[in-house]
């Protein structure tokens, strides 16, 4: 399975869906929240997740 996932060739940026995941988890997740806000995060979280088939990993400055 990791090799597979070091092997994508996608179009999306692993990079940029880890961020994706990281900013809907801090506004929607947070220790203060509301049944409305976590909805909106199940949202946003199902577009991510959508994304993910399309995931390419690329080396940059920071690695894999």
């Amino acid at each position: 399975m990791r090799d597979e996932l070091l092997a994508a060739d996608g179009p999306e940026n692993v990079r940029a869906l880890q961020r994706a995941l990281r900013d809907i988890m801090t506004e929607h997740a947070g220790v203060v929240r509301d049944e409305g806000g976590l909805r909106k995060g199940l949202a946003e979280l199902a577009a991510v997740k959508g994304r993910i088939s399309g995931m390419g990993v690329r080396p940059d400055i920071a690695g894999f």
